[in-house]
C-alpha cells in the first residue's frame, strides 16, 4: 500500500455484491492511510442496484475521496440534480472534502475545487468508438493530478486525452503520445 500514489475505483465494484464492496471500502481506507490519492467514478449501472443503495454505499466513502468523479445522468440520478454547484454542497454535506469532477461528454467538465467551480470546454472530434472514454478521462485527470497540475490543466489535458483516444485512427482505438496532447493543448487558452 505504501508506494502506491493513486488508487481509483468505481460504483461498479461497489455494486457488484457485499464482498467486493466490502474488499474495495477496506482499499480505499488503507490506501488512503499510506497517503495514496483516491480517485472514485459513481459510474453507475441501475442493473446492478438502486440510486439509494449507490447513495448510502458512496456516502461512506466520501471523507476518504480526493479526486469524485460523476457523469450529468449520473449526479441526477444519485444526488436529483444536474447543477454541480448543487452537487458540490450536497456532496460536501455528505462529508466530501476533495475536488468533484463533473463530466459533461463533449461539453466538457465541471470542476468543482475550493470553493470555485472550473468550466472547462469539451474537444470536438469524430468518435470512432466512446466505449471506455469516462475512463480515459478520469485516468488521464488524475494523471495531471499526480503530476501537481492544478485542476483547469487537469481537465484540459483530459478533455484532449480523451478526444485524441476516442478518435478514429486507421480503425483501431488511438493511445496518444504525450506530444501529441501537449501539442494541442498549446492552442487552448
Amino acid at each position: 500500500y505504501a508506494s502506491t500514489r493513486c488508487f481509483h475505483t468505481s460504483g461498479i465494484t461497489l455494486a457488484l455484491g457485499p464482498g467486493p464492496r466490502e474488499t474495495a471500502v477496506t482499499m480505499i481506507r488503507k490506501f488512503k492511510e499510506q497517503g495514496a490519492l483516491i480517485s472514485f467514478d459513481v459510474n453507475f449501472r441501475g442493473n446492478l442496484w438502486t440510486g439509494e443503495e449507490a447513495r448510502a454505499c458512496i456516502e461512506q466513502l466520501l471523507p476518504y475521496v480526493d479526486i469524485f468523479f460523476a457523469a450529468r445522468k449520473e449526479m441526477l440520478g444519485l444526488l436529483k440534480t444536474e447543477d454541480p454547484a448543487g452537487c458540490m454542497k450536497l456532496l460536501q454535506e455528505m462529508g466530501f472534502r476533495g475536488t468533484a469532477v463533473f463530466k459533461q461528454g463533449g461539453k466538457g467538465c465541471v470542476v468543482a475545487t475550493g470553493g470555485e467551480l472550473v468550466r472547462r470546454p469539451g474537444c470536438t472530434v469524430e468518435a470512432y468508438d466512446t466505449v471506455g472514454s469516462g475512463d480515459i478521462f478520469g485516468a488521464s485527470y488524475c494523471y495531471g493530478a499526480m503530476s501537481g497540475w492544478d485542476s483547469r490543466r487537469c481537465a484540459d489535458y483530459a478533455a484532449v486525452f480523451t478526444a485524441l483516444s476516442i478518435g478514429e485512427y486507421h480503425n483501431v482505438k488511438n493511445s496518444p503520445a504525450k506530444e501529441a496532447v501537449e501539442a494541442v493543448l498549446s492552442t487552448i487558452d
